[in-house]
This record gives C-alpha cells, structure tokens and sequence, in this order.
C-alpha cells in the first residue's frame, strides 16, 4: 500500500496542490486523509482512485499498479488556469461570466 502511496502524492504534487487542496478537489474529508493515503495507512476506495486518476491525468492502471506507463502529465499552465476560474465560479452569475471570459482568453494565448 505504500507504493501506491507515493504515486498518489505524485499526482497530488504534479497538480501543485497541497494536502487540504487535493482533498477539497476531489470532494474528501481533508489533509488528514491524504495523509493516511500518501503514508500508506489507509488505502482509498475504488471510486477515490478513479477519482484521483482523472484528476491528475494518470492512468488507473498506473496509479493502482505501478509501473513504468503513466498517463500524459496535466498541462500546468492549464491546471493554474482552471484552478483560478474554478475559485471564481462558485461566486455567483456575474463571476461565471467572467470566469468563463478568463478562462477562453488563457486558452487562445
């Protein structure tokens, strides 16, 4: 269980997210349980894994078994983009628009 571990907080870092992120992303308790999952102490449910998986861009496979194949790294650029229009969108119908606004503008650069 540590391996798997470990590649969770590969992805977790590869996104530039901390603990308390990570878990905020992918709708979980908090730091506290990323940390049992990154130490091995406690193994996610499949649904978690799937979860973390396309989150980070990574196959299932690679995360549950290891192995030389991952899947292609998440853009960071992208990441850092959707992040911020993500924080801004949950802040009503003006914000929206103008999430949605910085969001095309970030991808016709």
């Amino acid at each position: 269980m540590e391996e798997l571990g470990n590649r969770i907080r590969l992805v977790r870092s590869g996104l530039g997210l901390n603990q308390g992120e990570f878990a905020k992303r992918l709708g979980l308790g908090g730091a506290a349980l990323i940390s049992k999952y990154e130490l091995g102490h406690l193994e996610p449910g499949i649904e978690t894994l799937i979860n973390i998986s396309q989150l980070g861009g990574e196959s299932l496979d690679w995360l549950v078994m290891g192995g030389a194949i991952r899947g292609k790294a998440p853009d960071k650029k992208l990441q850092k983009l959707l992040l911020k229009v993500e924080s801004i969108y949950h802040e009503g119908k003006p914000a929206k628009i103008n999430a949605l606004k910085i969001l095309l503008d970030g991808l016709l650069i």
